[in-house]
């Protein structure tokens, strides 16, 4: 029983979960890196198309490290960041 969960459909996401999903597929990055690599490592850890998707939307750059990513992704998955 997950009361929080209560009234959300089954197999649904947690809010906010997005941005965790992001993560798990992004342990490997080696940065700074590119869009392109970011969107290559996720689709190889079999990464579904959310992440995909939130992933390329990022703007084409170079982005130093993990944070930078979230810090752009934030606004676009995390309603709460």
């Amino acid at each position: 029983m997950i009361p929080e969960r209560a009234g959300m459909p089954e197999g649904e996401p947690e809010e906010g979960s997005a941005m965790s999903d992001v993560r798990e597929y992004l342990t490997e990055v080696e940065y700074p890196c590119e869009r392109d690599e970011l969107l290559r490592r996720a689709a190889a850890k079999g990464a579904g198309d959310d992440v995909i998707g939130h992933l390329g939307k990022l703007p084409e750059q170079r982005y130093e490290n993990l944070d930078a990513v979230h810090r752009l992704l934030g606004d676009d998955i995390d309603p709460h960041g």
